[in-house]
């Protein structure tokens, strides 16, 4: 199952909804998806980096196959930039993305092992599947991908309940680096209405509730996306050996995504972000720890609007502004002054197969 494939039928823009080619190898058919586009943004506040940047974003292909009607593969190859509002610039090299051999042990239950896509949160691996070009403040705090195995229930047709444990390490806090993780969660569709319920555990540093709500109003796809996300006893104990003062031991980020379909060819993504993170002081008020979501100060808001044109169902055309801005002067100008706020604005061009 990948990450949130029932809201994402319901909810992505339709140029991310392309057929998939046949290739025959070794006897086997061979489904392949993916994608080619390229970027260019102007960004401010970015320090030392060039504030122009040229980017051959995704590079990318989606393999599957069913080898009979118990088990299949799923696999990503290719070389995916990950731009998102806090670091923009990235460097991305041809790996496998992510890769699973999925067996059915019964008519309503799967086990996938292998490298995971996550469950958790609203936007999905490669830009061309999410409807801005940027990832958000609260995609920048959720795991991404991982080695693990997990487990789903189908509950019915539209209804899946997992349970998964895996090696996830990014979730680093205070210096203490979680050795695995565990996850459950249930992910359906109830008429219009779509929903994910998600829990993830990272061993002895952190936890963190997600949720995403998204339906259809007229010519609106609407969706939400809360998360809270609390620190473990381990992590709270480095920072008060660090002479912390008071440890800000939660944080939480509140993304809502707005997508009129002006017309069949052409949508206008917004999405609003506020994420809360306190950060940690000494009793010297110097920062010991920005929080779980990495911004600076106590809080920020994001602001992200990205025309799309798709003059055919496999390429698009889209532009974006999007700003964000902090409680406390956390970005660098390229003269090496502190600021409170970026900005970005530049064009994307796709073409998917």
């Amino acid at each position: 199952m990948r990450k949130l494939k029932l809201i994402a039928a319901a909810t992505l823009v339709s140029f991310s909804l392309v057929n998939a080619g046949s290739l025959k190898v070794l006897n086997s058919d061979v489904e392949m998806a993916g994608g080619i586009t390229a970027s260019y943004f102007y960004m401010d506040n970015v320090g030392e980096e060039p504030k122009d940047q040229f980017s051959v974003t995704n590079l990318d292909f989606d393999l599957s196959s069913n080898f009979n009607s118990y088990i299949r593969f799923e696999a990503g190859l290719g070389a995916a930039h990950l731009p998102d509002l806090l670091e923009p610039v990235s460097e991305a090299e041809f790996e496998v993305e992510f890769a699973w051999l999925e067996i059915q042990i019964s008519e309503n239950s799967v086990i996938s092992a292998g490298k995971l896509l996550t469950n958790v949160g609203y936007e999905l691996f490669d830009t061309f599947n999410n409807p801005n070009y940027h990832y958000g403040l609260v995609w920048w705090g959720q795991p991404v991908n991982y080695a693990g195995a997990r487990f789903t229930y189908s509950l019915d047709e539209d209804i899946q309940f997992y349970a998964e444990y895996n090696h996830d390490t990014a979730g680093a806090v205070a210096g203490i680096t979680p050795r695995d993780a565990a996850a459950t969660g249930i992910i359906g569709s109830i008429g219009n209405f779509n929903f994910a319920l998600n829990y993830f555990d990272y061993a002895n540093t952190k936890n963190l509730v997600d949720v995403v709500f998204a339906t259809q109003v007229a010519n609106f796809d609407v969706a939400l996306n809360i998360d809270y996300q609390w620190l473990d006893d381990g992590p709270k104990d480095s920072l008060k050996t660090l002479g912390a003062k008071d440890v800000e031991d939660y944080g939480y980020g509140v993304a809502l995504y707005l997508i009129p379909h002006v017309t069949d060819k052409i949508i206008v993504p917004v999405r609003i972000e506020f994420v809360y993170d306190g950060k940690t002081v000494n009793q010297n008020g110097e920062v010991i720890d920005e929080g779980i979501y990495g911004i600076a100060g106590d809080d920020a808001w994001s602001f992200t609007i990205t025309p799309t044109w798709a003059p055919t169902k496999n390429t698009y055309i889209r532009g974006e502004f999007a700003y964000v801005v902090t409680d406390e002067k956390g970005f660098e100008n390229e003269d090496g002054e502190e600021e409170d706020n970026r900005s970005f604005v530049g064009v994307e061009l796709g073409f998917l197969f």
